[in-house]
């Protein structure tokens, strides 16, 4: 079942115009930008609000999965209906690592990640810590092995360096980053460069949904996609299973799915993009 497209308001009709047809010719002019958060704030009215947040540090975990850009709903859907979640305190990857890195003693975790966001430059602009000091080590999956042609990692290799690490770390902590469910969508016709060669330029990798709300990709196609790329996680969750300690399923953040015409994860409080899971799956 696709997650219903939200009936779109005149906010969200302005918003998308000024967006896509007036801003590209205009951006240079001073206030331009300010005016379509404004727009997009108006676009936004009537989509429910999360609760307080809930910092990874303040939760009990072994291995923490991160899913990127999971929604709690769309997970319990394909996945787990029994999920429960969490709020995460930001709606989008370099959020999420400033909230939860930028201060605490995480020097008995090693990170497993697929997200470029991880690298040391923007690591420590987003943090002002730099990553050597912060974790106990990290594998950078999204260096050693990138899909070229998905444009992104896929997961099989994730759950590689999982155990991996459980081998040479196995008396630490894992936080193991996947890329899926976020674009682009495996094994889907939908034309989409991924990351591409600037991984570290969110613009590069928000086209896909950018193109939706223009009505150049129909809602239930991307949707589909989205859904798609959760399903194909179930047989590695399963696998991560096998590790030693409690694990848990989350997100960084999670995504709009055309409520009130919006998609993506920009910048915003709002359910669809901080209503994350939080999904026991192993306690051994």
């Amino acid at each position: 079942m696709y997650p219903e497209k939200r009936e779109e308001t005149i906010f969200s009709r302005a918003c998308k115009k000024y967006k896509y047809s007036l801003l590209p010719r205009v951006k240079h002019i001073r206030g331009t930008t300010r005016l379509k958060e404004s727009l997009k704030a108006l676009a936004a009215t009537g989509i429910n609000k999360p609760g307080e947040s809930e910092p990874i540090g303040e939760k009990e975990w072994d291995n923490l999965i991160i899913l990127d850009a999971a929604r709690h709903d769309t997970y319990r859907e394909t996945l787990n209906s029994n999920s429960d979640h969490r709020i995460t305190q930001e709606s989008h990857s370099r959020g999420f690592i400033r909230e939860n890195f930028s201060d605490g003693d995480w020097s008995d975790t090693v990170v497993i990640t697929a997200n470029p966001f991880y690298n040391s430059e923007s690591f420590e602009e987003l943090t002002g810590r730099s990553l050597e000091d912060t974790f106990e080590t990290i594998f950078q999956v999204w260096e050693t092995d990138w899909n070229s042609e998905e444009g992104t990692v896929m997961p099989d290799k994730m759950v590689e360096k999982a155990f991996t690490a459980e081998k040479l770390f196995p008396d630490k902590r894992k936080i193991i980053h996947m890329m899926q469910p976020h674009h682009p969508f495996i094994d889907s016709d939908i034309q989409d460069p991924g990351f591409g060669d600037t991984r570290s330029e969110e613009t590069e990798y928000e086209k896909v949904w950018e193109r939706t709300a223009k009505g150049e990709i129909p809602h239930q196609k991307v949707v589909e996609g989205y859904l798609q790329n959760h399903r194909l996680l179930k047989p590695h969750l399963e696998k991560l299973k096998g590790l030693s300690g409690k694990t848990v399923v989350t997100a960084d953040h999670g995504n709009l799915l055309g409520e009130k015409g919006l998609y993506g994860h920009p910048p915003g409080n709002l359910e669809p993009l901080r209503k994350v899971p939080w999904d026991v799956i192993s306690q051994d």
